[in-house]
């Protein structure tokens, strides 16, 4: 039997639509979610989220984080039951997912709208965010599979000739997401997809988004580095990754 010891640092975050709470396992700082804005019937559900409502959601949570739907937009249920050709059940359950990480604001019985981005919390955003990379680097590196691996290669083939930064967005947001499948941590899945949420929303206002073409490079050598099963160099070079595209965001921002 194998015994771990938890401390409680006491230290709590709040970002998006989560209180994040850091505890210590042993030598690890981990995330844990500690409690969601929406209510204990909205929370149950997400688990049972309907297929219709599942692609409602990631189609209005990419024009959210591309800012096709500007911070301050109202989406009224209406229109985009009439968009989508479907009724106000699966639209008014995607909204609810939608709240539940942050990108929306809903007045009960009123109106939803894009979530406005807080500048105030972006310091946090990204400290936690790089502290968490780190941690999704070392233990990708030892539980990394086959397939995996040749799901990010895929990723970077896709890359090579792409020169749309959007579509490299799309594509940085696709890596980083089975880099954290690949840790087996569904916590700190979740901790990360809430961060990268918020980082990509900043990214989007962005004049200049060039900096996206350099990505191939960075992901070129941490599947490298994740084939040797290196952990030091993995985290090293995701921390790396996050940092640079935090300094390309402050210079404009």
């Amino acid at each position: 039997m194998t015994y771990l010891f938890c401390i409680d640092t006491g230290e709590r975050r709040v970002d998006g639509g989560a209180t994040f709470c850091i505890i210590k396992i042993e030598q690890e700082y981990i995330l844990y979610i500690t409690a969601m804005k929406t209510d204990t019937n909205e929370r149950v559900g997400m688990q049972r989220k309907s297929p219709l409502a599942r692609q409602i959601y990631t189609s209005l949570k990419e024009k959210i984080l591309l800012a096709e739907y500007p911070p301050g937009q109202i989406l009224q249920e209406k229109e985009l039951a009439d968009q989508f050709g479907v009724g106000k059940t699966p639209v008014r359950e995607a909204l609810i997912y939608l709240e539940a990480a942050g990108l929306v604001e809903r007045v009960p019985y009123g109106t939803t709208y894009v979530a406005e981005i807080d500048f105030t919390k972006l310091r946090d955003t990204f400290e936690l965010r790089n502290s968490l990379v780190e941690i999704a680097g070392q233990w990708a590196s030892k539980r990394v599979s086959q397939e995996e691996l040749k799901q990010m290669e895929n990723i970077l083939q896709r890359m090579e000739n792409e020169t749309d930064p959007k579509n490299l967005m799309r594509l940085d947001s696709e890596f980083h997401e089975l880099i954290n499948q690949a840790t087996g941590n569904q916590m700190l899945c979740k901790a990360l997809e809430m961060l990268r949420y918020q980082a990509m929303r900043v990214w989007a206002l962005a004049r200049d988004k060039s900096f996206t073409l350099g990505f191939k490079e960075d992901f070129r050598e941490t599947i490298e580095a994740l084939k040797e099963g290196n952990s030091n160099l993995t985290k090293r070079l995701l921390r790396k990754h996050a940092e640079k595209f935090i300094r390309e965001i402050r210079k404009q921002l």
